[in-house]
C-alpha cells in the first residue's frame, strides 16, 4: 500500500505520478506472493521466488499457475485507492420561494484509479489549487 498525504500543491503531481507507479508494481507483486503463499508455499520460499521478476513474468505466473489476469481484476487490487478532496456543488439552504441556493464544497473522495496519466488529472482541475 502507498500513502501519499499532501496539503501543498507544489510539484504534487509528478511525485504522485511515480508513486501510483510504484504502488501499481507492489500490489502486483503483493497479489503474486499471497497466491503463491496460498497454493503452499511458505513465506520466504514464495519472497525468493519473485525476487527480481519483472511485470510481464508476474503476469505469466498469475494466469499460467492461478488462472488469473491481473489486467481484469477490480482497479482497487490493480490500482490501490486514491483519496482527494473534490469540489462539488451543494445545496445549503433554499431561497424564499423554495429555490436551492448552491455553495462550492470540498468534499473527500475516493477512486481505484490511474493517476499518472492526463485523464485524472484533467478530470480533478481543483486538487492542485490552493484554496
Amino acid at each position: 500500500m502507498v500513502t501519499v498525504m499532501s496539503s501543498v500543491s507544489f510539484g504534487v503531481r509528478e511525485p504522485n505520478s511515480m508513486k501510483d507507479g510504484r504502488g501499481h508494481v507492489n500490489n502486483q507483486f503483493n497479489i503474486c506472493f499471497w497466491m503463491l503463499v496460498k497454493s503452499g508455499k511458505t513465506r520466504s520460499q514464495a519472497q525468493k521466488f519473485l525476487e527480481g521478476t519483472r511485470t510481464s513474468e508476474k503476469n505469466e505466473l498469475l494466469f499460467q499457475q492461478f488462472g488469473m489476469n491481473y489486467n481484469t481484476l477490480p482497479a482497487i487490487f490493480r490500482k490501490g485507492s486514491c483519496v482527494f478532496r473534490d469540489k462539488v456543488e451543494e445545496a445549503v439552504k433554499l431561497d424564499n420561494i423554495g429555490n436551492p441556493i448552491k455553495r462550492s464544497r470540498k468534499k473527500v473522495r475516493v477512486e481505484h484509479c490511474d493517476i499518472i496519466g492526463e485523464e485524472f488529472w484533467n478530470k480533478h482541475l481543483d486538487i492542485l489549487v490552493e484554496d
